[in-house]
């Protein structure tokens, strides 16, 4: 008789690596806060982004002569972008290193906000948005 599949949770126990501060790798506190630092400046980009942007679409709709439909996808493409792409950059974030995927993730930011400046159309605005929820 085949014995049934026992998963490590209902054993009480999960395997997990080694703690650093138990292999005598703890970061020093310097190293704690940028860290600290880059994450909070990191997550407060993408709050900035996703909050400001409803003040600026009266101002958006009218330069562009964009229909309303347009303006709400300008919203939506980023929040789309970011909900469904935010498990796989935690698990990117495992297999190539936090602070790399961090970094990158910021620069790519970066580049699609100049890239959603310099928009010249409705369209090309949507297409920067779903890059920068990305």
């Amino acid at each position: 008789m085949a014995q049934p599949l026992v998963e490590p949770c209902s054993r009480g126990v999960i395997d997990a690596a080694p703690c650093p501060r138990e292999l005598g790798r703890e970061a020093s506190p310097q190293c704690r806060r940028m860290v600290l630092t880059a994450c909070v400046l990191a997550s407060s980009m993408a709050f900035i982004d996703g909050t400001a942007l409803p003040v600026a679409l009266p101002r958006l709709r009218a330069d562009f002569g964009a229909d309303l439909a347009s303006v709400q996808w300008v919203l939506n493409g980023y929040m789309l972008a970011l909900a469904s792409l935010t498990l796989i950059g935690g698990a990117l974030a495992d297999v190539y290193g936090k602070a790399r995927m961090l970094g990158l993730g910021c620069v790519l930011f970066g580049l699609a906000s100049a890239a959603c400046a310099l928009a010249p159309s409705p369209a090309w605005l949507i297409a920067a948005r779903v890059a920068q929820g990305a």
